[in-house]
Protein backbone atom coordinates (compact mmCIF):
# COMPACT_ATOMS: atom_id res chain seq x y z
CA UNK A 1 0.00 0.00 0.00
CA UNK A 2 1.42 3.32 -0.91
CA UNK A 3 1.80 6.00 2.02
CA UNK A 4 -0.83 9.20 1.21
CA UNK A 5 0.65 12.68 0.24
CA UNK A 6 -0.22 15.25 2.59
CA UNK A 7 -2.48 16.70 0.64
CA UNK A 8 -4.74 13.50 0.02
CA UNK A 9 -4.60 13.23 3.94
CA UNK A 10 -6.33 16.61 3.92
CA UNK A 11 -8.55 16.38 1.13
CA UNK A 12 -9.80 12.82 3.14
CA UNK A 13 -9.95 14.80 6.33
CA UNK A 14 -12.32 17.25 4.72
CA UNK A 15 -14.31 13.70 3.60
CA UNK A 16 -15.06 13.25 7.74
CA UNK A 17 -12.05 10.79 7.73
CA UNK A 18 -10.47 11.69 11.23
CA UNK A 19 -8.03 9.20 11.13
CA UNK A 20 -6.33 11.04 8.52
CA UNK A 21 -5.94 14.67 10.91
CA UNK A 22 -3.71 11.49 13.01
CA UNK A 23 -1.52 10.84 10.57
CA UNK A 24 -0.96 14.22 9.57
CA UNK A 25 -0.21 15.28 13.39
CA UNK A 26 2.01 12.40 13.72
CA UNK A 27 4.17 13.12 10.79
CA UNK A 28 4.55 16.84 11.45
CA UNK A 29 4.59 16.74 15.54
CA UNK A 30 8.37 16.24 15.99
CA UNK A 31 9.24 19.32 13.67
CA UNK A 32 6.39 21.52 14.76
CA UNK A 33 7.53 21.37 18.35
CA UNK A 34 11.18 21.79 17.22
CA UNK A 35 9.28 25.58 15.35
CA UNK A 36 7.58 26.22 18.52
CA UNK A 37 10.81 25.48 20.88
CA UNK A 38 12.88 28.00 19.17
CA UNK A 39 9.92 30.37 19.68
CA UNK A 40 9.48 29.55 23.30
CA UNK A 41 11.49 29.75 26.80
CA UNK A 42 10.62 25.95 27.44
CA UNK A 43 9.24 23.14 26.26
CA UNK A 44 5.81 23.42 28.35
CA UNK A 45 5.71 26.49 26.60
CA UNK A 46 6.50 24.84 23.16
CA UNK A 47 3.46 21.74 23.52
CA UNK A 48 1.30 24.25 24.39
CA UNK A 49 1.86 25.76 20.94
CA UNK A 50 1.73 23.20 19.44
CA UNK A 51 -1.47 22.34 20.81
CA UNK A 52 -3.07 26.21 19.79
CA UNK A 53 -0.98 25.12 16.11
CA UNK A 54 -2.50 21.99 15.99
CA UNK A 55 -6.14 22.81 17.35
CA UNK A 56 -6.46 25.92 14.91
CA UNK A 57 -5.58 23.36 12.10
CA UNK A 58 -8.54 21.14 12.81
CA UNK A 59 -10.84 23.85 12.77
CA UNK A 60 -9.54 25.87 9.64
CA UNK A 61 -7.88 22.59 7.26
CA UNK A 62 -11.00 22.76 5.07
CA UNK A 63 -9.91 26.56 4.45
CA UNK A 64 -6.65 25.34 3.29
CA UNK A 65 -6.09 26.32 -0.56
CA UNK A 66 -3.65 23.28 -1.83
CA UNK A 67 -0.76 26.39 -2.85
CA UNK A 68 1.59 25.23 -0.31
CA UNK A 69 2.59 22.36 1.35
CA UNK A 70 0.77 20.72 4.64
CA UNK A 71 3.89 21.18 6.44
CA UNK A 72 4.51 25.23 5.86
CA UNK A 73 1.32 25.60 6.35
CA UNK A 74 1.59 24.28 9.74
CA UNK A 75 4.75 25.45 10.65
CA UNK A 76 3.02 29.22 10.00
CA UNK A 77 0.26 28.43 12.42
CA UNK A 78 2.82 27.26 15.15
CA UNK A 79 4.98 30.47 14.31
CA UNK A 80 1.57 32.68 14.59
CA UNK A 81 0.67 30.73 18.10
CA UNK A 82 4.27 31.36 19.78
CA UNK A 83 3.50 34.90 18.72
CA UNK A 84 0.29 35.06 20.63
CA UNK A 85 1.67 33.08 23.38
CA UNK A 86 4.28 35.55 23.16
CA UNK A 87 1.82 38.31 23.34
CA UNK A 88 0.04 37.00 26.45
CA UNK A 89 3.04 36.62 28.30
CA UNK A 90 4.06 40.32 27.93
CA UNK A 91 0.68 41.18 28.70
CA UNK A 92 0.63 39.24 31.79
CA UNK A 93 4.13 40.82 32.93
CA UNK A 94 3.06 44.21 31.99
CA UNK A 95 3.28 46.66 34.99
CA UNK A 96 2.13 50.27 35.20
CA UNK A 97 4.09 52.92 37.88
CA UNK A 98 0.48 54.22 37.74
CA UNK A 99 -1.16 51.27 39.20
CA UNK A 100 0.72 52.23 42.47
CA UNK A 101 -0.49 55.61 43.09
CA UNK A 102 -2.50 54.98 45.88
CA UNK A 103 -2.68 51.79 47.63
CA UNK A 104 -6.20 50.72 49.18
CA UNK A 105 -5.70 49.47 52.59
CA UNK A 106 -7.80 46.63 54.09
CA UNK A 107 -9.67 46.50 56.96
CA UNK A 108 -7.29 44.26 58.62
CA UNK A 109 -3.86 44.96 57.64
CA UNK A 110 -2.42 41.46 58.46
CA UNK A 111 -4.11 41.39 54.87
CA UNK A 112 -3.12 44.62 53.16
CA UNK A 113 -0.52 43.81 50.31
CA UNK A 114 2.23 46.31 50.34
CA UNK A 115 4.20 46.43 47.36
CA UNK A 116 6.48 48.91 48.10
CA UNK A 117 7.43 46.66 50.73
CA UNK A 118 10.55 44.68 49.42
CA UNK A 119 11.48 47.89 47.27
CA UNK A 120 14.61 48.42 49.15
CA UNK A 121 15.52 44.71 49.13
CA UNK A 122 14.96 44.87 44.85
CA UNK A 123 16.64 47.68 44.43
CA UNK A 124 19.80 46.02 46.38
CA UNK A 125 19.11 42.45 44.31
CA UNK A 126 19.32 44.53 40.97
CA UNK A 127 22.56 46.56 42.30
CA UNK A 128 24.06 43.53 43.27
CA UNK A 129 23.09 42.00 39.92
CA UNK A 130 25.07 44.21 37.96
CA UNK A 131 29.01 43.61 39.44
CA UNK A 132 28.61 40.25 37.96
CA UNK A 133 29.58 39.32 35.21
CA UNK A 134 27.37 38.57 32.11
CA UNK A 135 27.45 34.89 31.70
CA UNK A 136 26.50 34.12 35.69
CA UNK A 137 24.20 37.17 35.79
CA UNK A 138 22.24 35.25 33.15
CA UNK A 139 22.18 31.97 35.34
CA UNK A 140 20.52 34.08 38.07
CA UNK A 141 18.19 35.42 35.45
CA UNK A 142 17.03 32.30 33.67
CA UNK A 143 16.87 30.35 36.70
CA UNK A 144 15.59 32.78 39.37
CA UNK A 145 13.76 35.18 37.69
CA UNK A 146 12.38 33.16 34.95
CA UNK A 147 11.78 30.36 36.64
CA UNK A 148 13.58 27.91 33.74
CA UNK A 149 14.79 24.63 34.91
CA UNK A 150 18.20 23.96 35.23
CA UNK A 151 18.49 22.16 32.10
CA UNK A 152 16.20 24.47 30.00
CA UNK A 153 18.95 27.09 31.37
CA UNK A 154 21.74 25.26 30.22
CA UNK A 155 20.21 24.52 26.63
CA UNK A 156 19.29 28.24 26.33
CA UNK A 157 22.98 29.29 26.71
CA UNK A 158 24.43 26.49 25.30
CA UNK A 159 26.23 24.93 28.08
CA UNK A 160 26.29 21.69 30.36
CA UNK A 161 23.99 21.81 33.24
CA UNK A 162 26.82 21.48 35.53
CA UNK A 163 28.34 24.94 34.34
CA UNK A 164 25.68 26.88 34.59
CA UNK A 165 25.03 25.32 38.58
CA UNK A 166 28.21 26.77 39.45
CA UNK A 167 27.56 29.78 37.47
CA UNK A 168 24.43 30.34 39.45
CA UNK A 169 26.27 29.43 42.64
CA UNK A 170 29.56 32.19 42.21
CA UNK A 171 26.86 34.78 41.19
CA UNK A 172 24.22 34.23 44.28
CA UNK A 173 28.04 34.59 46.40
CA UNK A 174 29.26 37.18 44.58
CA UNK A 175 26.00 39.27 44.83
CA UNK A 176 25.68 38.37 48.69
CA UNK A 177 29.14 39.92 49.10
CA UNK A 178 28.42 42.76 47.23
CA UNK A 179 25.11 43.52 49.07
CA UNK A 180 27.16 42.61 52.60
CA UNK A 181 29.75 45.27 51.68
CA UNK A 182 27.17 47.78 50.87
CA UNK A 183 25.56 47.01 53.87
Amino acid sequence: MRRKTDHQLVHDYIADDVHAFNVIVRRHQRNMFGVALRYSCNEQDAQDIVQDALLKASRHLHRFRFESKVSTWLYRLVANASLDHQRRRRAEYTVSLDDYDVIPQDKDPRLAHDPTANLDRLIAVKDALRVVPEAHRKAVYLIDIMGMSLQSAADTCGVQPGTMKSRRARARAMMLEHMEEVC
